[in-house]
């Protein structure tokens, strides 16, 4: 059977001092979004034990095609937008799923 898991992200977001935890609270709304899209897997919202500021963003989709709508959606561009200001800096790295626990189906 194929692998339906083709595209995954992942992200570091570095907030501006003192927004660390608005920053991982605007992600856990975009997760919530996103949640319910065609071809998302996973989207899960971490933040670093040795720097608040540093969020984690761990993504898995269907194809990269279903992460790109994602990014045009009314209410993710709602949601960039009003996490820039707050975003000091940001590093992503698209992959691809090899395989692991706990995505059921999927690895």
């Amino acid at each position: 059977m194929e692998d339906p898991v083709k595209f995954g992200m992942q992200a570091v977001l570095i907030s501006v001092p003192g927004k660390g935890a608005e920053l991982a609270d605007l992600m856990l709304q975009a997760s919530h979004i996103v949640a319910s899209m065609k071809g998302c897997k996973l989207y899960l919202v971490q933040q670093s034990l040795s720097d608040e500021h540093e969020i984690l963003i761990t993504e898995l989709w269907t194809r990269k095609e279903d992460h790109q709508a994602s990014l045009a959606h009314t209410a993710v561009r709602a949601l960039i937008n009003r996490a820039r200001p707050i975003i000091a800096s940001m590093d992503g790295k698209p992959a691809r799923l090899i395989g692991g626990h706990g995505v059921a189906g999927d690895a």
